[in-house]
């Protein structure tokens, strides 16, 4: 693997306050080259692997075809699918609780 590659496809990838960002086509293009065996698995930074991983369980990829993938083990694509999850929840706020009660009671009545 040349290391310009790999440069390449991490160049940008963090926002200025360190969060990870992706349009979608650069998580597409990173899976492309690893696929391609342009760029190791092994070399690509965790948050940019969750974004893989997301993308793969969208495609309806089981845990095993992600872990031979990108070169990991089954546990370290579950430890991403769980932060992905703790990512995407929503945090319990009492408000939140009212507006959906009212939505079930308005529904039923």
């Amino acid at each position: 693997m040349n290391p310009d590659n790999l440069h390449e496809t991490q160049e940008n990838a963090q926002s200025s306050d360190n969060t990870p960002r992706d349009t979608g086509e650069r998580t597409l293009s990173l899976l492309q080259k690893i696929q391609g065996g342009v760029v190791d698995p092994k070399c690509i930074r965790p948050a940019e692997r969750r974004l893989i991983v997301s993308y793969l369980m969208a495609d309806g990829y089981c845990t095993a075809d992600m872990a031979q993938i990108l070169k990991v083990s089954d546990r370290s694509i579950e430890r991403d699918k769980k932060a992905i999850r703790q990512t995407n929840a929503l945090a319990a706020d009492p408000e939140l609780v009212e507006q959906m009660a009212g939505r079930l009671y308005a529904r039923l009545s």
